[in-house]
């Protein structure tokens, strides 16, 4: 469950991907003339690197993204599973990420039990890092450990919201997921996602 379907009359380079109708066919940016709004109809950055596209209809997908699991189980809740959808299920077209906080419009992952929602690039974060800005290891936290719910991260001095967080148990350290720049681009974040795994954050 999960794989890319490709279809034996098809090049290597053409795929079928569920979230839309139509072949897709692999470009890089040799062939691919980017702009800012050309955006991955997955994770809504923008379209770079290697990507598939339906050139008809204006849709692109990086490559990662399109490698992503339809069904996946998260620490975050070990009783449910998170289901993929191409969109938002919501009247407005849109999701609000329980772990980052942001409202969104593409892929997300979808708990059908509790409703939890998911941008599919924060369902992949490691569970633990290490950062420049830190010398301990930093666990991801999935709520801040504080009572009134909100952190003050340690390397941009700002109020976060009750949402993930990595934190230095031994310090006391805290830092927002976006102080970590692991969201920059989904090609600085392994998909195949390990949850014994750390990594190291630019």
């Amino acid at each position: 469950m999960g794989k890319v379907k490709v279809e034996p009359q098809q090049s290597k380079n053409t795929i079928n991907h569920f979230s839309h109708p139509h072949p897709l066919e692999l470009i890089t940016n040799q062939n691919f003339a980017s702009s800012s709004s050309q955006l991955c109809s997955g994770c809504k950055i923008q379209a770079t690197g290697s990507i598939y596209t339906c050139r008809s209809c204006n849709f692109f997908l990086h490559t990662e993204c399109s490698q992503m699991p339809q069904q996946i189980t998260h620490p975050f809740d070990k009783e449910h599973h998170f289901i993929l959808l191409q969109k938002p299920i919501y009247p407005e077209g849109n999701f609000n990420c329980d772990a980052y906080g942001e409202i969104g419009d593409g892929f997300s992952y979808h708990c059908k039990t509790c409703g939890t929602e998911l941008h599919i690039l924060c369902a992949i974060f490691p569970l633990c890092i290490t950062h420049w800005s830190h010398h301990h290891q930093l666990d991801l936290k999935f709520s801040p450990p504080y009572p009134d719910k909100s952190s003050c991260s340690d390397i941009c001095k700002n109020v976060g919201t009750n949402h993930w967080l990595y934190r230095c148990q031994t310090c006391g350290f805290d830092a927002h997921l976006n102080c970590t720049k692991l969201q920059a681009t989904p090609h600085q974040t392994n998909i195949h996602y390990n949850p014994t795994t750390s990594r190291s954050a630019p």
